[in-house]
C-alpha cells in the first residue's frame, strides 16, 4: 500500500508512479486521471480498468467527510473491487 500526496510530489505522473510502485490498483481522490496523465477521463465511482490496473475516481477526501451518499457510493466499489 502507498499514499501519494500529489501536492507534495509536483510533476508526478502514471508512469513514473507505475515505475516506482507497480500498483494493481489506484484510488484517485479530488485528483482528476488527466492529471496523472492517464488516458482516460471516468466519472467518480466508477471502476475503471487500464493496462492490467483498476481505477477508482472520488471526491477529495474532505468532500467526501461531509457527505453520506458519496461515502456510500466509494463503499460500494470497494466492495466491487475489493471482492468483499
Amino acid at each position: 500500500v502507498a499514499i501519494v500526496n500529489l501536492h507534495k510530489e509536483k510533476g508526478l505522473d502514471s508512469e513514473k508512479m507505475n515505475l516506482a510502485l507497480t500498483p494493481e490498483k489506484v484510488l484517485l481522490f479530488g485528483v482528476e486521471p488527466i492529471t496523472v496523465k492517464l488516458p482516460f477521463q471516468i466519472p467518480h465511482f466508477q471502476i475503471q480498468k487500464h493496462n492490467n490496473q483498476v481505477f477508482i475516481t472520488a471526491p477529495e477526501l474532505g468532500i467526501l467527510e461531509a457527505d453520506e451518499k458519496l461515502r456510500r457510493s466509494l463503499w460500494a466499489c470497494f466492495k466491487q473491487m475489493f471482492s468483499i
